[in-house]
């Protein structure tokens, strides 16, 4: 894993963060999951398939060289199929609301490049998820005996009232370049043009892109603040002004955020290991500072190799002129001898020869 994805990673596991994320992009900021209602769910998204019991039968692998922290596919007889995949971070969740339970499961993917096949890498997250509740329960009604009420039920193992939890995957682009990546399942597909294919179903990826958000107050934690300076992470004067604004933040931004902002926004500050807040105003100004520092000194070189250019091309241009000068004045003096000794006068010379001629 890199540097930056074991970084966003990290601080994107922690349960004010994680709800964060989720409330303002699911619930327009709405605090509706709570940090003490999420408990961490296992990651590692595997499913057995498996004869009559499987949830999917077939499953084709297209990634099976870029994907990290992924095993391959083993068959232990012609039935049987594993398929697995690690997501970055899985939380279970409790939203209680109007005296109603409801259990989700969120999942967030940060995504430090773009991923131009993001749809389908999401959407089999969240497929394997749902086939892995259905495998737990048929195992459920199998350890109790339940065959069920119906061959239907029998052979699937999956009861007609039984019921699956919401699975929610959202992906948040930690990058400066502008998303240009697929957003839906349909954008990856190669459709014939004309033709009316709005009955197939399509996958829409839940994605944050720092760029496009427009109202940070709608978040709760220092994450606003964080995706605040990733939207203008490539312009350093605006980065300075949005610190120098919120000051009251950037002065006491905890050591992960600021951890995650020296990575992904670039900036060239030292962090002390027993140090718990971060002055980013302070790092963000040493910076300029110094950038402004570079530009003067950068000047200057500029200045004297301009000017030591321009001297040369002065003294070459009047190195010419005096010895155009010197070369009309020597070729008068040697016509002049010349004519004198041929027994012809000066004054007879200069009659009819001027100094414009040798110019």
């Amino acid at each position: 894993m890199g540097k930056k994805d074991a970084v966003s990673k990290h601080y994107m596991s922690k349960n004010e963060i994680f709800a964060d994320a989720v409330n303002f992009y699911f619930f327009d900021g709405r605090e509706k999951v709570k940090p003490e209602d999420l408990e961490n769910g296992d990651a590692e998204e595997l499913e057995l398939l498996y004869g009559k019991h499987a949830a999917v039968h077939a499953v084709v692998e297209q990634e099976k060289n870029r994907e990290k922290g992924k095993r391959k596919h083993k068959r232990r007889d012609s039935d049987l199929i594993s398929v697995q995949r690690y997501r970055d971070i899985l939380k279970r969740c409790v939203i209680r609301e109007y005296g109603r339970t409801v259990y989700v499961i969120y999942g967030i993917e940060a995504q430090s490049e773009i991923h131009y096949a993001m749809p389908v890498k999401s959407m089999l997250y969240d497929a394997l998820n749902y086939a892995a509740q259905v495998s737990e329960i048929a195992d459920g009604h199998a350890k109790d005996g339940n065959r069920g009420k119906s061959a239907g039920e029998f052979l699937s193992g999956f009861h007609r009232t039984d019921r699956l939890r919401p699975v929610r995957t959202l992906v948040i682009y930690f990058g400066s370049a502008v998303w240009n990546g697929p957003r839906t399942l349909k954008e990856m597909l190669c459709l014939p043009e004309g033709e009316d294919f709005s009955s197939l179903n399509d996958y829409r990826l839940d994605l944050l892109v720092p760029g496009e958000i427009e109202d940070f107050s709608k978040f709760h934690t220092e994450l606003g603040a964080v995706l605040e300076v990733l939207k203008v992470m490539e312009d350093r004067e605006a980065m300075a002004e949005l610190m120098c604004e919120k000051s009251n933040v950037y002065e006491r931004l905890p050591r992960d955020a600021a951890e995650l902002l020296r990575i992904f926004a670039k900036i060239d500050m030292e962090i002390e290991e027993d140090e718990e807040e971060i002055n980013m105003c302070r790092a963000i100004d040493e910076m300029m500072a110094e950038a402004r520092e570079e530009g003067r000194e950068a000047g200057m070189r500029l200045g004297e190799e301009m000017g030591r250019k321009a001297g040369i091309r002065l003294g070459e241009k009047t190195g010419r002129e005096i010895g155009r000068k010197e070369g009309r004045e020597n070729l008068m003096t040697n016509m002049m001898r010349n004519f004198s000794r041929s027994g012809v006068s000066f004054e007879e010379v200069s009659s009819f020869i001027s100094e414009e001629d040798f110019s």
